[in-house]
């Protein structure tokens, strides 16, 4: 019941006393009208059901309320009201908390309360949820919500409120088919199929969204005109499915067959209903595009068309239409024409079109810094929607335009803006060569020809010139520029300018020739070592190698077969003068120069280093101070440096003894076995022993120094001389070539001669170079050791020996040789005694 207070008295007093009630009421009467409803919509309420009790107050109190204080539930579902039930303190303090609880006895069949907050300390509140099944009945219901404070063993504070529920019958609705134009479709083709969604219960409709599922590969679904509407009230008596198929031409498409199972799903929050569509697919219109050609190049401010061909094949299916466009990258640069390429519709399988001629151009004035390429997209669509597309690929360069440069290495003088655009130098000898490489490059790679030709400043030179080859007709060549004097070209500089003319270019590089009267060629070469005063150098091309006046270090030693000490030699560049000791093959004079970096230049020469001051040579008419006699160098070689200290003071300061008696009475000198010197001279004072070979102290050869006081890895050096006494040259002939394979790269061809010696002199080394027909030097040279040959002759410059020949095969394992094309090749020997 509801109780309503209808008449009170006009005042409450409150009188409050120690050791009294905190509240005392003072005696009134009520009365009151009481509004009556039952719990059960079925049953009536009479008065004969209220009891009025009258209980005695107690120190507190609270009120109890629900907010809000009625709602609604469909029938099998729940609600939960929110904030809920509040107990809230209205006098005094509560003792112990507020519980709130239900009336089960007055729940309808299948309902149920339940609380969030179960108890409570006041103030507080709590949501309470209700909860009906489907055995619950429709109607209105009073629901009472208890809530109650112990006050003690035997009492208890109870308030009551109603929550008013009506419980309504659910929303449902009902799913169906209404009709479809076709169960079947082509790949990529789509069938539309209509379906209906009815309310059929509940008092309020519900939004329904509808969703679809399928096993089958590239199937899609649309609904129109709505993918969520609530029944009977937005949705409209008819929707529609939109059944989809994919054929692109890729992995997705929907394969034919079937027929394939599609479930349309509509539901709502707690509903959901089905319907399946069965679809059967069939082959769909296929066909292939292609152009012919697909790229083409030009250089700028060419003004050719290109007309490539676009072709399309109806390769399987059904028959169908392909809609073509052209999509031009920049209509500014590029013109095609035309560019509305219309439609073909195929009828027969394996069906060709070959679209009418396509012109496309570039624009004259188009001029770009940088290789630019434009793709223009051709794109066949047919009425399935199967897209094909081709693309021509169109590069324009900039105008031509190449470079020229030495290479082998760089000059670094390059500039490609400059004119020449490269230079180099380099000095010979009369009657001496070189080859220069020069590296072409073209801008692009379009086909283009360059011619080159050679000249030089100064008429009558004798010097010939020519590249080879005379033209370059790929993007990258190299060009070889022989360079080839006359023992009759004069002392100059000269220079030689190569031209490059190709395409409406023209570029110029130059070479500066210093051609030099050739030095005196020293015949002695090779190392001596003094413990007092290092290294001494017997030849200046020791160190300069190719005999140019400058340090060669990165050459020293280079396929020589000589143990150059090239420790011992300066810093590249350095100028060296040329100088020499020399050994005169039909007087058997030394004369000439050694030089020492701590002592400076040693001569033979009697005009510098004066009368010896004991015998031999020491006789004023005699003109040379050293001289080769029976295999041993008898006589003097002095420091020209002495000429520059106080030698009046010290007439022997600086003299060196070739050979002679060491103070404990043993021989000592320096010998000669074929062309290398073995054995020590003496130098007074600062120089002391002078070692001309390594084998003086590793007497047995085994790169272990075991004499001369030394122990440890021994090292090689020696003074030699370019021939023996007598000697000749050694000769090559009988020269042949065999290819075991001539027809898979690399050829490996076997190179044979036979090595003569009429001196009998072992086989030092041998060098082969090997040319093209017209004289190109294509690999070389190729430096090779001569083979192991048991050398059993000591030869004197007076020893007879017999004739050595022996045959000596080289197999190339180069890849400069390519197939189709002729080759020879030279052999160079060298024996014992440095003879070539």
């Amino acid at each position: 019941a509801t109780w309503t207070a209808w008449q009170t008295a006009a005042t409450i007093t409150t009188t409050n006393a120690t050791g009294s009630s905190a509240l005392t009421a003072t005696a009134r009467c009520f009365q009151y009208r009481a509004t009556m409803s039952t719990t059960n919509t079925a049953q009536t309420p009479v008065l004969d059901d209220v009891t009025i009790t009258y209980q005695a107050p107690y120190d507190f109190n609270f009120s109890l309320s629900a907010d809000p204080n009625g709602g609604k539930v469909m029938k099998g579902g729940f609600v939960t009201v929110s904030p809920g039930i509040s107990a809230a303190l209205t006098v005094g303090t509560a003792p112990n908390p507020v519980t709130f609880s239900k009336v089960s006895s007055t729940l309808p069949a299948g309902m149920d309360v339940t609380f969030g907050t179960p108890s409570c300390a006041i103030t507080c509140a709590s949501s309470f949820t209700i909860t009906t099944t489907a055995a619950t009945p429709l109607g209105n219901y009073a629901i009472p919500i208890k809530a109650s404070v112990v006050i003690d063993a035997q009492n208890t504070l109870i308030k009551e409120v109603v929550y008013s529920l009506t419980v309504e019958e659910p929303f449902d609705f009902s799913l169906n088919w209404t009709g479809a134009s076709a169960n079947t479709t082509t790949q990529g083709g789509s069938v539309p199929a209509d379906f209906s969604v009815i309310k059929t219960g509940g008092s309020t409709s519900e939004p329904v969204t509808f969703s679809y599922s399928t096993a089958a590969q590239g199937i899609s679904v649309s609904f129109s005109p709505y993918a969520s509407c609530a029944p009977s009230d937005t949705c409209p008596p008819t929707l529609t499915a939109n059944i989809g198929t994919t054929f692109t031409g890729g992995a997705g498409d929907t394969p034919f067959g079937g027929p394939y199972t599609i479930t349309i799903t509509a539901a709502t929050a707690t509903l959901s209903k089905n319907i399946q569509f069965n679809l059967t697919v069939t082959p769909g219109f296929n066909f292939s595009m292609g152009l012919n050609p697909t790229s083409a190049s030009l250089y700028a401010g060419d003004t050719t068309t290109f007309t490539p061909t676009l072709t399309t094949t109806y390769n399987s299916g059904s028959s169908g239409t392909v809609s073509y466009t052209v999509t031009n990258p920049d209509p500014t640069i590029i013109t095609i024409s035309p560019l509305t390429l219309g439609s073909h519709t195929f009828t027969t399988s394996g069906e060709t079109f070959s679209h009418p001629p396509l012109n496309i151009s570039v624009s004259p004035s188009f001029i770009p810094s940088a290789p630019t390429t434009f793709s223009i997209q051709f794109a066949g669509t047919s009425d399935t929607g199967l897209s094909r597309y081709a693309t021509y690929v169109l590069t324009v360069y900039p105008s031509f335009d190449f470079t020229m440069q030495f290479s082998s290495p760089s000059t670094g003088n390059f500039n490609a803006t400059a004119t020449p655009q490269d230079s180099d130098s380099g000095i010979i000898y009369q009657g001496a060569s070189l080859t220069q490489a020069i590296s072409l490059a073209f801008n692009s790679p379009l086909p283009q020809t360059v011619d080159l030709v050679s000249a030089i400043d100064i008429a009558g030179s004798n010097i010939s010139s020519s590249p080879a080859p005379n033209q370059c007709t790929s993007q990258y060549c190299t060009v070889m520029l022989p360079i080839i004097s006359s023992d009759t070209t004069p002392e100059n500089t000269y220079t030689i300018t190569v031209t490059g003319t190709g395409g409406g270019k023209t570029h110029t590089i130059t070479y500066a020739l210093q051609v030099l009267i050739p030095p005196f060629d020293y015949n002695m070469r090779g190392w001596a070592w003094s413990d007092g005063i290092g290294w001494i150098s017997f030849s200046s091309r020791n160190c300069d190698i190719d005999w140019d006046g400058v340090m060669d270090r990165v050459n020293v030693g280079s396929g020589t077969g000589d143990a150059a000490a090239d420790a011992q030699c300066p810093v590249d560049g350095t100028i060296i003068p040329n100088y020499g000791a020399h050994l005169d093959f039909s007087s058997y004079e030394l004369s000439g120069w050694a030089w020492s970096e701590h002592i400076g230049w040693i001569t033979f020469e009697k005009t510098i280093a004066g009368t010896p001051p004991k015998a031999p040579y020491n006789d004023a008419s005699q003109n040379y101070i050293a001289l080769l006699e029976s295999g041993t160098i008898k006589g003097w070689a002095r420091a020209a440096s002495c000429m520059d200290t106080n030698c009046d003071t010290d007439s022997e300061w600086g003299w060196i003894k070739m050979s002679g008696t060491a103070t404990n009475g043993s021989p000592y000198g320096v010998g000669s076995a074929v062309s290398d010197f073995t054995g020590f001279a003496w130098g007074s004072h600062v120089m002391g022993w002078i070692s001309f070979n390594w084998q003086n102290c590793d007497i047995d050869v085994n790169g272990t120094w075991d004499a001369c006081g030394l122990s440890g890895p021994s090292y090689e050096y020696k003074v030699y001389a370019l021939g023996t006494l007598p000697n000749a040259p050694p000769v090559a002939d009988s020269l042949a070539s065999n290819f075991l394979n001539r027809c898979t790269s690399p050829f490996a061809p076997t190179l044979s001669f036979m090595y003569k010696d009429n001196e009998g002199d072992p086989l030092m080394q041998y060098t082969i170079n090997i040319y093209t027909s017209t004289g190109l030097l294509v690999d070389g040279p190729i430096y090779v050791p001569g083979p192991t040959v048991a050398d059993t002759f000591l030869p004197t410059q007076y020893d007879p020996l017999p004739l050595q020949e022996i045959p000596v095969t080289y197999t190339y394992s180069g890849t400069a040789l390519q197939y189709g094309n002729a080759y020879y090749f030279t052999v160079e020997v060298r024996d014992e005694a440095h003879l070539n």
